[in-house]
């Protein structure tokens, strides 16, 4: 690799923006299951319990 193909690969990464972690609060969720009624309601009690 070239010097400048080197320059202008770190000059492209250092661009970028910078992550920043910002927290969400999820309302609703939909689910979508195949399970079979006693399967889905042990685990709709599962992911309600969940967080």
């Amino acid at each position: 690799m070239s010097l400048v193909d080197q320059f202008e690969s770190f000059s492209r990464s250092a661009e970028k923006e910078v992550y920043a972690f910002e927290e969400i609060r999820i309302g609703k969720v939909l689910v979508v299951t195949d399970l079979d009624q006693a399967e889905a309601d042990r685990f709709l009690k599962k992911i309600r319990s969940f967080g």
